[in-house]
């Protein structure tokens, strides 16, 4: 009966890495698919961290400064690309993804640089349509 229930008093079993496999498994099947829309510090920031708790206060730093500078990068030129690529002004495109963001989240923050470029398209044809009349 005791090797079912075992007391308090007994040990606890070994933990091993093997025990973790299925875990890493479903990390790095999630981590391409989402990489993307959660950013680099999904790796960067945990792999910092396990960095400083062995030991090794250079890479931990090295990474943590990677990541800073990575998110600064990405911060500056998104709106850039997302304005070019929609062919709208970087603050236009800012403001769009901010105001999505606010008003309905992240399905807001997608979509609303298209609504932004449909709304420029539609400025654009009552323009062309004020001159012909």
């Amino acid at each position: 009966m005791s090797k079912i229930f075992p007391s308090m008093h007994s040990k606890p079993a070994k933990f091993t890495f093997f025990a973790l496999i299925p875990c890493w498994i479903v990390v790095f099947f999630l981590i391409p698919i989402n990489l993307p829309l959660l950013g680099t510090g999904v790796v960067l920031i945990p792999w910092a961290v396990v960095s400083f708790f062995i030991g090794d206060m250079r890479l931990g730093m090295g990474l943590l400064i990677l990541f800073g500078v990575s998110s600064l990068v990405r911060q500056f030129t998104e709106p850039r690309l997302l304005g070019a690529e929609l062919g709208l002004h970087p603050l236009v495109s800012l403001l769009a993804v901010y105001a999505g963001w606010k008003l309905f989240g992240v399905w807001g923050m997608m979509l609303a640089p298209f609504g932004a470029l449909w709304a420029k398209a539609l400025i654009r044809k009552k323009g062309e349509a004020g001159q012909d009349g």
